[in-house]
């Protein structure tokens, strides 16, 4: 063996882009990271049967990676089999989830828990759309009860209690979640707190705004999601509000929109700082109050007797 030397066949370096290991150890998901390496390892060919093969992980644990790996930009939207917007879920065979029922455990447990969350026996067409959830948008089980109690939550403050959820509904908000990349437990929990704190703020400048006979409109929504992302608190919004309707005589959208842009321009974001700092000239000069819970009560009492009095 005195002649014998190592014969490497294939690069013995494998160069990862920063940007791409940045983005992987940002993720914090080993099996898209360890799916990654596979593909630059095969020269960026993608075989999901053979790759779950070759890995010994599952086709589902696959699908997760792949999709994973598209979201953060490092894989094509064609090879990451990731379902399409709005799309109705796949046709799966009836052998196919039954085999699924019983290889898998975890979607085993699963189908009995949303059983017992819906009260009801899973139908076919449930444990088909059921499954495309688990497996077409590959959400995982705790994120999938959390995403159906949510379910059985909205369908209950549309159309009334008692009222029984499908899973059509389920898998179309699914598909929302999986947009979102609400791919763990707890982003979908955060996000679920995130939307009822909004929620919570709707309610607040719809009585603030006497809008209590009706629901707010999708462009009233995104005016007011917009002045929220800036920074602007309830009570600073409710202000806006009350100069618009002093000014118009009317709660003019536009107008509002344009008062709390100018405030933004100024570095101005709570009532405090705007009271101080957007005085009419000639205005008696002093401290600005504080903001306090008293205040927005009457401010709030102050403006619905504008509305009345711009809306009779």
């Amino acid at each position: 063996m005195g002649d014998a030397k190592l014969k490497n066949s294939l690069p013995a370096v494998l160069n990862v882009p920063a940007g791409d290991a940045d983005a992987l150890l940002r993720s914090g998901d080993g099996d898209a990271a360890l799916l990654y390496l596979y593909l630059l390892r095969r020269g960026g060919r993608l075989d999901m049967a053979e790759a779950a093969r070759d890995m010994g992980r599952s086709d589902r644990d696959m699908t997760m990676a792949a999709r994973r790996l598209a979201k953060l930009g490092l894989l094509s939207e064609a090879e990451g089999s990731g379902p399409p917007a709005g799309g109705d879920p796949p046709e799966y065979e009836a052998r196919v989830i039954v085999r699924r029922s019983m290889e898998d455990k975890q979607f085993r447990v699963l189908v009995d828990e949303v059983e017992l969350s819906l009260g009801r026996t899973l139908s076919r067409t449930d444990l088909t759309r059921l499954y495309a959830v688990y497996d077409e948008l590959a959400l995982p089980a705790d994120v999938i009860m959390l995403l159906v109690q949510y379910c059985k939550d909205e369908n209950e403050r549309l159309r009334g209690p008692g009222r029984s959820v499908g899973m059509s509904f389920v898998y179309r908000v699914g598909q929302e979640w999986s947009d979102r990349e609400l791919l763990t437990y707890e982003q979908a929990e955060q996000w679920l707190r995130e939307r009822e704190e909004r929620r919570s703020q709707y309610g607040q400048l719809r009585q603030a705004m006497g809008l209590t006979d009706r629901d707010l409109t999708k462009t009233e929504r995104g005016y007011i999601d917009g002045w929220l992302g800036m920074g602007f608190s309830v009570e600073a919004v409710i202000l806006a509000a009350e100069r618009t309707i002093t000014n118009t005589g009317g709660l003019k959208w536009k107008y509002m929109d344009a008062i709390l842009r100018s405030w933004d321009k100024q570095g101005l974001r709570t009532p405090a700082e705007i009271e101080a700092g957007d005085r009419k000239p000639g205005a008696r000069e002093g401290a600005a109050e504080e903001w306090d819970d008293d205040k927005a009560v009457e401010q709030i009492k102050r403006l619905r007797d504008r509305m009345k009095q711009g809306n009779p």
